[in-house]
């Protein structure tokens, strides 16, 4: 009889824990046992002395002698009482609905589980380029080597696709093609250098049409991101070809556009408008980033 208590006792206590476990999203599971590592470490008895590699992972915030870790709460607004987690040290940053922006003093983390009005706590950590999980996370290395049923490869070939940003370097090597003979750009529209000339139809601006002028004008005109960044780092994701590297974008054979945004809606349009009559023109199919 003793026994059965005790396991009917031990199952309530292992289904609390669980229970309480699984209001905690993966990160911040991750994050416990990360910091419950360091915690057992003799040389990170406190909070001030928590290692550089753990305040990265999770960008976390020196405040008033401790260490902060943003977090998302889902509660039950119904019995919500803002007090309960002030009282906790905890700081709360915003409100939308029944959604919760906090920062959360590290030691204090674990006892979000305990609070009646928390449904779901998400723990946020540090991000870092990882482009090179794209193509298998996409599938698109499948797509590459033809495989699930298609016939053939698709790379991009006879496609254009048009990326509507700013801060293009047009003579950047991954925009030529395999061989670094021949540049997949073909055009491009820097709406923001009125020194013309325009492209037909169109009365601002400056057209770049072909090789010989996208290599002479090298880049476009300084607006809001510099030259060579933003534009160029999409351009590459979209459709770069390596230039014998590993990283290869998405549709590495396609044909490349280029259009510089003036920031405005009409120029957006106008922007659209472009690729579309251009594209129509040489009977190529099209997609648009922006």
């Amino acid at each position: 009889m003793k026994i059965y208590i005790y396991f009917i006792s031990a199952l309530f206590l292992m289904n609390g824990l669980s229970f309480a476990q699984s209001k905690f999203d993966v990160n911040a599971k991750r994050f416990m046992k990360d910091y419950s590592v360091h915690q057992t470490n003799a040389t990170f008895k406190n909070t001030e002395q928590l290692p550089q590699s753990l305040i990265e992972e999770y960008d976390l915030i020196p405040y008033k002698n401790s260490y902060y870790i943003g977090a998302l709460a889902l509660i039950y607004e119904n019995n919500y009482n803002a007090d309960v987690l002030k009282n906790k040290g905890i700081h709360i940053s915003g409100k939308i609905s029944n959604i919760l922006s906090l920062r959360v003093p590290v030691n204090k983390l674990a006892e979000l589980v305990h609070v009646s009005f928390i449904r779901y706590i998400e723990v946020g950590n540090g991000v870092s380029p990882e482009l090179q999980y794209s193509k298998t996370d996409t599938r698109t290395d499948s797509v590459h080597a033809g495989f699930g049923g298609l016939k053939i490869p698709y790379k991009g070939e006879g496609v254009i696709i048009g990326i509507i940003d700013w801060g293009f370097d047009y003579t950047h090597p991954v925009f030529y093609d395999s061989g670094l003979t021949n540049l997949r750009l073909s055009r491009a529209w820097d709406q923001n250098k009125l020194s013309g000339p325009a492209p037909q139809g169109f009365n601002f601006g400056t057209e770049y049409v072909g090789q010989n002028e996208l290599l002479a004008a090298q880049e476009d005109t300084l607006y809001v991101f510099g030259p060579g960044s933003h534009g160029t780092h999409v351009g590459g994701i979209a459709g770069g070809a390596g230039a014998g590297t590993d990283a290869v974008g998405i549709a590495p054979e396609s044909e490349l556009i280029f259009i510089s945004l003036r920031r405005d809606a009409p120029s957006l349009i106008d922007a659209f408008n472009y690729i579309k009559t251009y594209a129509e023109s040489v009977s190529k199919p099209f997609v648009i980033n922006m």
